[in-house]
């Protein structure tokens, strides 16, 4: 299924701010507030490069994260807002760290302790709006359009778009003031770069 709408064609899922290019397959669940916020048991399963929820309760006290603390945050929450973080989604976070100049001074190692202190956070009720909040505190005016992009292009990376990872999308553009014509444009790029052809 094409994670880009056509001109003129319906969207069937019935939201109304950012991310209109972005749409899941019809069996997927609506999101519900309620849902979002129940405490996840497991984050990553066995297959995904060993990563298990490992509840720190330092990291729950952490008040202000680094710009780069911020955009990883943001990712692992948009892959794991469905409770199913994919391969290829893991592969893809991986990939933008090694990549990106933002990160250059960071590993997979740090990744790995940043991913856990994560979803250490979103395990506890609540836990994906205080992740907002950390997230937009933490992210200079900058960053704000790079945390949706990398977002955005997470949750496309496994050619499938959940629910959740809409509303999580509506949500992260709302609290970091992004516009639904940029989001468009951010959302258009980050699909455009998973094509396979």
């Amino acid at each position: 299924m094409p994670l880009v709408a056509g001109a003129g064609e319906r969207r069937s899922h019935p939201r109304r701010g950012c991310g209109t290019l972005l749409r899941g397959p019809s069996h997927v669940n609506h999101w519900t507030d309620a849902g979002l916020d129940q405490p996840m048991a497991v984050l990553y399963g066995a297959d995904n490069i060993g990563l298990a929820v490992s509840i720190n309760e330092g990291a729950l006290m952490q008040t202000l994260l680094k710009p780069q603390q911020a955009l990883i945050y943001a990712m692992i929450t948009v892959s794991a807002v469905d409770r199913s973080m994919t391969d290829a989604e893991l592969k893809r976070i991986g990939s933008i760290v090694r990549e990106l100049p933002v990160f250059r001074d960071y590993d997979d190692m740090w990744l790995l302790d940043e991913s856990r202190e994560c979803a250490a956070l979103l395990s506890k009720d609540g836990g994906m709006r205080r992740v907002l909040d950390l997230v937009t505190a933490g992210l200079p005016e900058n960053l704000r359009e790079t945390a949706y992009v990398l977002s955005a292009e997470v949750a496309a990376s496994d050619q499938r778009i959940a629910s959740e990872e809409i509303r999580f999308l509506d949500l992260l553009a709302e609290t970091l003031s992004i516009d639904k014509l940029t989001c468009a444009a951010l959302e258009r790029a980050a699909t455009a770069r998973q094509q396979t052809g």
